[in-house]
């Protein structure tokens, strides 16, 4: 099949499916998607059948999935007439997937470190970027005039021991590591006992990545929380899951499987400035209701920061 946007020469499929996101909606909507109204500056977007089925499959191909995809097509040809301060394609585009992500993407902030310890425990699967995140909400947290504990939970790897350390002393926080292959449910009641006894605010637990399909794994991570949840039935105030913003649609499945084992309060992502699979992300957004409490989004100490939906456009949009 061959789209083309009206009065101009057909577009075939091979030319336009590897180009970067928003080249591809160019070529959908350009040269006639767009038209000046008639005694006022005022901009209208024209979107024809075909535009629409070239824009439901660049969204497919950008992980968006298939129903979101449809209905984000939907929403456009409904909208198209009512957006304000589009004078481009890209600015209708944006302003649009705005609108409608913004009717599901549910941004919240950490808990604020006051009045009682707070107990942050961090889950996902291994390369999620989970030993790298702890120390930066541990920084989060100190910007905050509060005063965190790192907690490294990963008792299986060496080299977690050895990092968290590195970063742990780079964010100027305290860390509190158990001896290798040691119980990593008992570490955790222990750092809490260590966080009251330095008065600590907040205890940050990195855990071992795992994989949502291995049970064990999992019975490991549930008797975690359980023994968190002894030692004070509020423990933990969040369980996050972390989402590498690159990995696509493993997404879905990862927070499905971590689900039927842990009471996942929200999720964390991580290298947020590459967001090429980031339509992913909204198709778990839209189907699921969970809050995203931060972004990662490079290497350095400081860089975590609130989700914003223009943000993660830029970044689908560039890719």
């Amino acid at each position: 099949m061959a789209l083309k946007a009206v009065g101009s020469n057909p577009i075939a499929r091979p030319t336009w499916i590897f180009m970067g996101f928003f080249s591809k909606i160019k070529n959908i909507f350009s040269p006639v998607g767009e038209k000046t109204e008639k005694n006022t500056k005022k901009k209208r977007f024209i979107l024809t059948d075909e535009m629409l089925e070239g824009l439901e499959e660049t969204l497919i191909q950008a992980n968006f999935g298939l129903v979101l995809s449809k209905d984000i097509a939907k929403y456009m040809l409904k909208v198209s007439k009512k957006v304000e301060g589009a004078e481009s394609p890209e600015d209708f585009l944006k302003l649009s997937l705005k609108h409608f992500l913004d009717k599901f993407v549910r941004v919240r902030e950490l808990p604020k470190a006051e009045n009682s310890l707070k107990v942050i425990t961090l889950i996902g699967a291994n390369g999620a970027g989970k030993t790298t995140l702890t120390p930066k909400l541990c920084k989060h947290y100190v910007d905050a005039q509060a005063k965190p504990l790192l907690a490294v939970g990963d008792t299986f790897r060496a080299a977690a021991q050895e990092q968290s350390g590195v970063w742990a002393q780079r964010a100027g926080v305290s860390v509190f590591q158990g001896a290798y292959r040691s119980d990593p449910a008992a570490l955790a009641f222990s750092a809490c006992e260590q966080a009251e006894r330095e008065g600590c605010d907040v205890v940050v637990l990195d855990t071992a990545g795992r994989l949502h399909t291995s049970s064990d794994l999992m019975q490991q991570l549930q008797k975690i929380i359980r023994v968190l949840g002894r030692y004070n039935k509020n423990f933990p105030h969040e369980t996050l899951l972390v989402l590498d913003a690159t990995t696509g649609v493993n997404m879905m499945s990862q927070l499905e499987g971590y689900k039927k084992f842990v009471d996942v309060s929200g999720v964390v992502l991580t290298k947020g400035d590459g967001y090429s699979s980031g339509g992913a992300l909204m198709s778990v957004l839209n189907k699921h209701s969970v809050d995203i409490l931060g972004v990662s989004y490079g290497e350095g100490i400081d860089t975590f920061g609130p989700f914003s939906t223009e943000r993660f456009l830029e970044g689908v949009l560039r890719a």
